[in-house]
């Protein structure tokens, strides 16, 4: 003889884009594995990539999506939906909406209960709310959120007596109604329009990976190759420093050449190509100049570098 499953229960959440629906869906989720109850969610966004649902299966959550559409346009999409992550027999599937969807009650709950209640158990309506917009038609929409809500919470509800609540028998789902000016409505929704793109970048003529990531290992290891080096020399200034004839100007050079070795990795050898190219500019005189310098400096440390009290040559 087998027995009968329990139906699952369906608690709809809504609430303003970023008031943490996401969040308060893996906290649920955690609060009821350790009850052992079985959970799994259906999440809603305009777009068809749905980063949430990712997040939720890595979680080790049973996830699925309805995506061009909040769950108002796309109801059989829903119902399709609940039917997939149904199968995996949990005990409750929480179902996100969008953020900027409304009339929730009229439109998911109240068919839900009509004309799916043989399969599924609806809990009351949650809304999150985090911060009020200030935007009239933002602010529009956030308040009829509130409005037609059966519970409404923000993100510092205690999480575990908020499930008691919401799976509790005998509570109310549904029955706060509201009237929405729909024309009032699509100036909010496109108020809070955004872009959904895929973007595929293709090279004509085709070019090999090698051809790509070749020159940057060259370069990596070229800014490595001269990062050790001004290491090096840096070091061994600072340690010759104690018993030379100079041993500030020592340290201070030391200290320079070593902090430009440890930075030569996020400028690169490019960058010291093109400083050396641009002293080489304009007939030679940089590059002169460079060279005299180099020669200035290093008669300095040949000298800096002598033993203090080092005898003279007779």
């Amino acid at each position: 003889m087998t027995a009968t499953r329990m139906k699952p229960r369906v608690a709809v959440i809504g609430g303003f884009l970023g008031a943490g629906k996401t969040t308060l869906i893996l906290k649920a989720a955690r609060v009821l594995a350790e009850r052992g109850v079985r959970v799994a969610a259906v999440l809603n966004d305009q777009g068809d990539d749905l980063v949430d649902t990712e997040l939720l299966r890595r979680h080790g959550i049973a996830a699925d999506q309805v995506g061009g559409g909040c769950f108002c346009c796309r109801f059989p999409d829903l119902i399709d939906a609940l039917d997939r992550v149904s199968a995996d027999g949990p005990e409750v599937i929480f179902a996100e909406a969008v953020g900027s969807c409304t009339d929730l009650v009229a439109t998911t709950l109240r068919p839900l209960l009509r004309d799916h209640g043989e399969r599924f158990r609806i809990a009351p309506l949650t809304v999150l709310v985090h911060d009020t917009p200030n935007e009239p038609d933002l602010r529009f929409l956030f308040d009829h959120q509130v409005a037609e809500a059966d519970v409404v919470i923000d993100r510092g509800v205690d999480v575990a007596a908020w499930i008691d609540g919401l799976l509790g028998e005998g509570v109310a789902v549904g029955t706060r109604s509201i009237a929405v000016d729909y024309a009032r409505y699509a100036d909010a929704e496109a108020a809070l329009g955004w872009l959904n793109a895929r973007v595929t970048v293709r090279r004509r003529p085709a070019v090999s990976p090698a051809m790509v990531v070749g020159p940057l290992i060259e370069e990596l290891g070229a800014a490595t190759s001269a990062a050790g080096i001004r290491i090096v020399f840096g070091g061994m200034l600072l340690t010759a420093a104690q018993t030379s004839r100079a041993p500030n100007l020592l340290r201070a050079c030391g200290a320079i050449i070593l902090i430009a070795g440890l930075a030569t990795p996020w400028f690169g050898a490019e960058r010291a190509r093109e400083v050396l190219a641009a002293a080489g500019a304009a007939d030679g005189a940089g590059m002169r100049i460079a060279c005299t310098v180099a020669v200035a400096l290093g008669s300095s440390f040949v000298w800096a570098l002598s033993p203090r009290g080092a005898p003279r040559p007779r």
